[in-house]
């Protein structure tokens, strides 16, 4: 019984350290994402600026907060 409760412990701590990993990677997916976001929506804003073009595409964070309010 005890030996059970040992490995039981060692098993929920490795489990444990597997969930704080992927939620880690998670939020590195999700900022990269965003980054990138950024960077597309940045380059189609300064090819329209050097086109002389108006640019009146949303900011990735404006997109969210509509996306957001709408639900």
């Amino acid at each position: 019984m005890i030996l059970y409760g040992l490995i039981k412990e060692q098993i929920e701590r490795r489990q444990k350290i597997r969930e704080a990993i992927g939620e880690a990677i998670g939020e590195a997916r999700g900022r990269e994402l965003a980054n990138r976001e950024w960077a597309e929506w940045e380059a189609r804003r300064r090819t329209a600026e050097a086109a002389g073009d108006d640019f009146t595409e949303p900011t990735p964070a404006e997109k969210r907060n509509e996306a957001t309010q709408q639900d």
